[in-house]
C-alpha cells in the first residue's frame, strides 16, 4: 500500500563521524561514532524511514557506503564559519554530488561563500541545531544573520532537549518580513527572497550510538524517488516531526560509544573491566541472545578467581570499588529485582537507575574513607584513596557529559529567545525557583529564615520549591524536596551538626526536569555543593544567601588561623561561582568586597519579625518564677550555647558583673552541643543567678522575651542575629558585639549598647549600665518597637525572588 506521506531521518551519524565535539570522548580519545552504514540503512527503515542518508560531519565516506542501496542520497554535516567573529555552524546539505561536496569545502571556511555556493547549485540545506553555540561564539548579531542567509533550519533535532527546541521556535516564529528587512539594513545582507521571513523547518535525530536512529526525521507528500523527496525539500514541502531528547538518552549514547570504543581497542571487551561495565550496561540484547548458558557460567565462576589475583595488589579503596563492579556485571546481588526493574523500565531508565545507585553508593564510601584519612593525618592514605577516584567516575561521568551537552548554551539562548519573543511566553512567566538547603530540621536562625520565607512565598502564589536531603523532615504545606541521603556523617566534636551525602546525580535530574529559572542555595555544605555542580552543568543562575560567617565560626571553634584561612578560600570558590550574593548586612557587604567580589552582584537582604508573635503584650510579671528565678533585673540570651557564640565571654562578663555588685538574672534559652554546654550547667548548677532553660518555643518562647527586661549576645560570627530583632520587637533592648552583623539592627544607645566582646570586661560595664541607669535603659527600651517594624518578612521575600 502507498502512504501519503514519505519520511527521512535528516541527520544521523556513522563511524566516519570520527572527530567529537563532546569533552568526555574527546578526553578518552573516542570517535563520536561507531554505528556501521549498513546498520543505519536497515534500522532507518525499521523505524519507518523511507529514505535513507548519512550526514557525517565533513565527509560522505558514509553516504558513499550505502549509496548503492535503493532509497538513499549522499548528504553531510558541513562546518562553515562567519570570518568576522569565527563563529562555526553546522549546516545540513542533501542529495549532493561528489563533486559538490569537493566544491564546498572549498568555500566552507566563508559562511557567505558558501551561501552563494548552495543557492547558485540549489542544493537543499539546513541549518542543524541552529542556536546551538557549537564553538562558544555565537551572538544576536550572527543569528540575525543567520535568519537573513538562511531560510531552512532544523527546528527538532533529536540529540537536543525540549527546552532547546522550544526556544528555537521562538526565535524561529518571530521573523516577520518586517523584521527580516531590519536584519537585512542592519547587517547589509541580502535575503533569499521576500518570503525568506516564513522559514522552513527539519527534523533529525542526530544519532551517533545506534541507539535512537529515526527518533526525528522530515515528512513530505508522498515521494515515489529520491528525486521526488529531494525536490519537496527544495520546494518547502515539508514538515519537522519527531520527540527531543533528554540527558538520559544522551548518556545513554555515550555509554554505547565508550563502549565500542573500548570494544575497537581490545580484541574483546571483556579483556578490560571498563569495556566490560559498560557492556553490560548498554546491550539491548537478552542474556540467552548474547551469549550461551556455559559462557555466562564460565564467567560468573572465574570472577572470584580473577578477583583473588589482584586482590593482593589492590588498596582498601580499589578492593572496594572492584568488588562494587563484579557484583553488579555478574548480578551477583538482587538478581530478581533487577529483573523485574529491567522490565518495568525504559533501557536509559533501567540503566540510569542502576548505575546511579552505585555510582553514589561509591563515592559516600570513598568519601567517608577519606574523611578518616584527613582525620588520621594519613598523607599516604588520602593520595592512595584519590588515586581510586577515577574508577568511581566510571558511573557519573557519562551522565554528567551528557547534562553538559544538553544545556551547553542555554543561558545565552533564553537571552536570545527573550530578545526575539514577541508573544511574551518567557518575560511573562512565572519565574521558578528552588531554594536549596543543608539544613532543615535544626532550629536555627536559617532554617526559621528559610521556612518562614517558603511560606510567604506560598501565601503570594510564588513558584518557590524547597530543596534538602535529611533523613526525616515534616510535611509540610510549601511545596518540598526532599533527597533520601546516600549516607550521612558527623563531627565528632558537633555531634548534633548531621551532614547528609545526597545522591549527585538524582539532584541533577530533578533540576533538569522541573526546568528551574533560579537556583538558591543557602548553605555551602554537600547539599550546596551539589546544588551548586547541577545549576553549574545546567546553566541555570545561581543566587547564594551568605547566612554564616564560617571562617570566623570555625576560628573561634578550632582556635587555628590555618584552618580560618581555608574555610575562607573554600568559601571564596564557592560563592565566586555565582551571579547573585545576598547578605543580611552593609557589614558582611563591605567583608566580601574586601575579598574581591564585585559590589553589584552583592544585595543586603536583612532579616524580617512577626509582630503577632513576638510583642509587648506576651509579658508577664511572674514568667520566671517558674524557673526559680528572683523577680528582679533579667538578662537572657538565646540561642546555641557553645563556643562559636563567644558564649565564654558572656559568662565571665556575667561574673564580672555580680562582683562588681551588680544584682540580676541570667537565663539561657537554648542548648548546646558537645561537652561546652554539659561543662557550663555543672559549673553554674549552683548559681541562684542563672539558670538553663532549654528550648523553648512558640508562646513560651514569646513569653520568656517580653518578659525579660534585655538580651545579652555576645556572638562575633552572627551575620544578622534574628534573636536581637525578635528582642527589639518584645520590647526590650540588647547588647551585641562591634563584630558580626546583630550591630547594624541596634540603633546604639538608642535601642541598645554594642560594646567590645573579644574581652568580658566591656560586656560587663555595659550590663552595669543597663540595671543602673533606669533613665537610660528606659529610654532604650521605648524605641525598641519602633525599630522592628521596619524589617518585614514582605519585603525580605520581594529581595529574594527580585532577581
Amino acid at each position: 500500500m502507498i502512504g501519503i506521506i514519505s519520511k527521512a531521518d535528516l541527520q544521523v551519524h556513522s563511524k566516519y563521524s570520527d572527530n567529537p565535539r563532546e569533552w568526555f570522548l574527546r578526553r578518552i580519545g573516542s570517535s563520536e561514532s561507531f554505528t556501521e552504514p549498513k546498520y543505519i540503512y536497515d534500522t532507518a527503515h525499521a523505524m519507518g524511514m523511507d529514505f535513507v542518508t548519512i550526514t557525517d560531519h565533513n565527509t560522505i565516506n558514509g553516504s558513499l557506503d550505502i549509496a548503492h542501496l535503493p532509497g538513499t542520497f549522499i548528504s553531510s554535516e558541513i562546518t562553515t564559519i562567519f570570518p568576522e567573529t569565527q563563529c562555526k555552524i553546522h549546516c545540513l546539505v542533501h542529495g549532493i554530488t561528489e563533486v559538490e561536496f569537493k566544491d564546498l569545502q572549498g568555500v566552507r571556511e566563508n559562511v557567505y561563500d558558501f551561501r552563494k555556493y548552495l543557492l547558485d547549485n540549489n542544493i537543499v540545506y539546513s541549518i542543524a541545531h541552529p542556536f546551538y553555540a557549537v564553538n562558544d561564539s555565537l551572538t544576536i548579531d550572527i543569528i540575525e544573520k543567520m535568519l537573513v542567509l538562511f531560510d531552512r533550519f532544523e527546528a527538532i533535532n533529536g540529540a537536543r532537549p525540549e527546552v532547546s527546541e522550544n526556544l528555537t521556535k521562538i526565535i524561529l516564529n518571530s521573523m516577520t518580513p518586517e523584521r527580516l528587512q531590519e536584519y537585512a539594513n542592519k547587517h547589509d545582507i541580502q535575503p533569499i527572497s521576500d518570503d525568506s521571513w516564513n522559514k522552513m523547518l527539519t527534523g533529525g535525530s542526530d544519532d551517533h550510538g545506534g541507539l535512537y536512529i529515526g527518533a526525528g526525521w522530515t515528512e513530505t507528500p508522498y515521494a515515489k524517488t529520491t528525486d521526488d523527496f529531494l525536490n519537496f525539500l527544495r520546494d518547502g514541502e515539508h514538515s519537522p516531526k519527531g520527540s527531543p531528547s533528554n540527558s538520559l538518552k544522551m548518556a545513554n549514547t555515550f555509554l554505547k560509544i565508550t563502549s565500542d570504543y573500548y570494544g575497537s581497542r581490545f580484541r574483546s571487551p571483556n579483556e578490560n573491566l571498563i569495556a566490560s561495565l559498560l557492556k553490560k550496561f548498554t546491550d539491548t540484547k537478552t542474556e540467552t541472545e548474547k551469549k550461551n548458558k556455559f559462557k555466562v557460567l564460565a564467567e560468573r565462576i572465574a570472577a572470584p578467581f580473577v578477583w583473588q589475583k589482584h586482590a593482593k595488589q589492590m588498596s582498601d579503596t580499589e578492593k572496594l570499588i572492584f568488588t562494587e563492579i563484579i557484583d553488579i556485571v555478574s548480578d551477583k546481588e538482587n538478581n530478581s529485582d533487577r529483573k523485574l526493574l529491567k522490565d518495568t523500565l525504559e533501557p536509559a531508565e533501567y540503566k540510569y537507575v542502576m548505575i546511579s545507585q552505585v555510582a553514589h553508593q561509591l563515592l559516600y564510601k570513598f568519601s567517608c574513607q577519606i574523611a578518616k584519612k584527613i582525620k588520621a593525618g594519613s598523607i599516604m592514605g588520602i593520595l592512595e584513596s584519590l588515586s581510586s577516584v577515577g574508577a568511581i567516575s566510571l558511573g557519573l561521568t557519562p551522565y554528567i557529559a551528557a547534562f553538559l551537552a544538553q544545556h551547553k548554551g542555554d543561558r545565552e539562548l533564553r537571552k536570545f529567545a527573550a530578545k526575539f519573543d514577541d508573544s511574551g511566553v518567557l518575560s511573562d512567566k512565572n519565574r521558578s525557583k528552588a531554594w536549596v538547603t543543608d539544613t532543615f530540621n535544626e532550629i536555627n536562625g536559617v532554617t526559621r529564615t528559610i521556612k518562614t520565607l517558603a511560606n510567604l512565598a506560598y501565601e503570594n502564589k510564588l513558584d518557590l520549591t524547597l530543596v534538602t536531603c535529611v533523613d526525616e523532615y515534616t510535611e509540610e504545606k510549601i511545596p518540598i524536596k526532599n533527597f533520601e541521603p546516600i549516607g550521612t556523617w558527623c563531627f565528632d566534636e558537633y555531634t548534633s551538626q548531621v551532614l547528609s551525602f545526597p545522591p549527585f546525580l538524582d539532584v541533577i535530574r530533578y533540576f533538569e526536569e522541573q526546568n528551574f529559572d533560579e537556583i538558591i542555595i543557602s548553605t555551602p555544605g554537600p547539599m550546596g555543593i551539589t546544588a551548586l555542580a547541577a545549576a553549574y552543568i545546567l546553566e541555570i543562575p545561581i543566587t547564594g544567601i551568605y547566612h554564616t560567617d564560617f571562617p570566623m565560626y570555625v576560628m573561634n571553634w578550632t582556635e587555628d588561623p590555618l584552618m580560618r584561612e581555608l574555610t575562607a578560600r573554600y568559601m571564596k570558590t564557592f560563592y565566586g561561582n555565582m551571579q547573585r550574593i545576598l547578605v543580611p548586612t552593609e557589614v558582611y557587604r563591605t567583608n566580601l568586597v574586601e575579598m574581591d567580589f564585585a559590589r553589584e552582584m552583592i544585595d543586603v537582604m536583612p532579616r524580617g519579625v512577626d509582630l503577632s508573635k513576638f510583642n509587648k503584650e506576651y509579658r508577664s510579671e511572674h514568667f520566671w518564677q517558674a524557673f526559680d528565678l528572683d523577680n528582679k533585673f533579667t538578662f537572657i540570651y538565646v540561642g546555641r550555647i557553645s563556643s562559636e557564640k563567644n558564649i565564654k565571654v558572656l559568662f565571665e562578663a556575667f561574673d564580672l558583673f555580680i562582683a562588681n555588685g551588680g544584682e540580676a538574672n541570667l537565663a539561657l534559652i537554648g542548648d548546646g552541643p558537645g561537652d561546652d554546654f554539659d561543662e557550663y550547667k555543672k559549673k553554674y548548677k549552683r548559681n541562684k543567678n542563672i539558670k538553663f532553660t532549654g528550648k523553648l518555643n512558640g508562646e513560651l518562647l514569646s513569653k520568656a522575651y517580653a518578659s525579660a527586661d534585655a538580651l545579652v549576645f555576645p556572638s562575633l560570627t552572627d551575620t544578622f542575629g534574628n534573636v536581637v530583632l525578635e528582642a527589639h520587637a518584645s520590647a526590650i533592648p540588647a547588647i551585641v558585639s562591634t563584630q558580626g552583623g546583630p550591630q547594624e539592627i541596634i540603633r546604639t544607645n538608642q535601642t541598645g549598647l554594642v560594646v567590645d566582646c573579644d574581652t568580658p570586661k566591656g560586656f560587663a560595664k555595659a550590663m552595669t549600665r543597663f540595671v543602673n541607669d533606669n533613665e537610660f535603659y528606659l529610654s532604650c527600651k521605648n524605641k525598641t518597637q519602633e525599630c522592628a517594624q521596619h524589617y518585614t518578612w514582605d519585603r525580605v521575600l520581594e529581595i529574594l525572588m527580585k532577581f
